[in-house]
C-alpha cells in the first residue's frame, strides 16, 4: 500500500475545506458530524493593554457567538470595565443600551445605561492582590445589519468585594459588526478572550 505523509493540506481556493475519502472538514470541524455546540473561532491574549480589539471574528458562518473573557491583571481600582462592537476595523460609539444588575453579599443594585449609551459595561475591576475578573458574553447575530442584542455574566471586584453582573445589552444601530473590543475606563488590563460561534448544524 502506498503511502503520503505531509505536515499540512490546504484548502483549494473555492474555500469549500478539504474532502478526504468523502468526509468534509471545513474550517477545524467536520459539518457532517460536529452537530450543534460551539467552535472555536479565536483565542487571543493581551498584556499591559489600554484596549484590547478581535476583528474579523463575527461573520455569516454563525448567527450567533459566546465570548468567553478572563483578566489576569488589573491597574487601579473600581474602574468601568467597557464593551465597544467593530465594524471594518472601526468601534462603533453610539446606540449602546445597558440594564444592569449587581449583587455583592446581601446587597443588590440595578442600573440603565450605568456609562451612558457610547459602550456597553460589564462591571467593575478593580487590583486587590487576589483579583478574579472573568465572564462571559452571548451575542445575537451581530453581523446583520439589524440592531444587536445581547447578554452578559461577569465577575469582580468593587470596593474590596467581590461582585457578580449580570447584563441585558443592546446596540440599536443596523450596521453588520465583524469585531469587539475591551477597555477599562482607565489604567490597564492583562488577559485572554476566546469567541466561539454556535454550531446550529
Amino acid at each position: 500500500m502506498s503511502q503520503i505523509q505531509v505536515n499540512t493540506i490546504n484548502e483549494y481556493t473555492g474555500a469549500n475545506g478539504v474532502t478526504i475519502d468523502g468526509l468534509l472538514i471545513k474550517d477545524g470541524a467536520i459539518p457532517s458530524i460536529a452537530g450543534s455546540g460551539l467552535v472555536h473561532i479565536n483565542t487571543s491574549t493581551f498584556s499591559t493593554a489600554s484596549s484590547h480589539s478581535v476583528g474579523s471574528c463575527f461573520s455569516s458562518t454563525y448567527t450567533n457567538y459566546k465570548i468567553v473573557i478572563k483578566l489576569s491583571a488589573v491597574t487601579g481600582s473600581n474602574i468601568d470595565f467597557l464593551v465597544r462592537l467593530r465594524s471594518s476595523s472601526t468601534d462603533a460609539t453610539s446606540g449602546y443600551r445597558t440594564t444592569r444588575q449587581m449583587a455583592s453579599g446581601t446587597a443588590m443594585a440595578v442600573a440603565t445605561d450605568p456609562t451612558g449609551t457610547d459602550d456597553w459595561t460589564l462591571g467593575f475591576i478593580s487590583t486587590t492582590g487576589t483579583e478574579v475578573h472573568s465572564g462571559t458574553i452571548d451575542l445575537f447575530d451581530p453581523y446583520a445589519s439589524t440592531p444587536t442584542q445581547g447578554t452578559s455574566s461577569f465577575s469582580g471586584y468593587f470596593g474590596g468585594a467581590q461582585y457578580l453582573t449580570a447584563c441585558d445589552m443592546l446596540n440599536t444601530n443596523t450596521t453588520s459588526y465583524d469585531g469587539i473590543t475591551f477597555f477599562p475606563a482607565s489604567g490597564t488590563i492583562n488577559g485572554t478572550v476566546s469567541v466561539y460561534g454556535y454550531a446550529t448544524s
